[in-house]
């Protein structure tokens, strides 16, 4: 996790936000949830 509180002290002020989430779902099942969570939000997403 060090690598990301570097990236988030790094980037904050232009508006770089992590979103860290804990699941019991398959990687691929969770993927395309946020997706869709994100999608149906208007939030941007760093992943396809």
């Amino acid at each position: 996790m060090p690598h990301l509180k570097e990236l988030h002290s790094r980037y904050k002020d232009q508006g770089l936000v992590l979103i860290g989430v804990h699941t019991e779902r398959s990687a691929e099942g969770m993927a395309e949830f946020v997706k869709g969570e994100f999608d149906r939000l208007g939030i941007p997403r760093g992943y396809g």
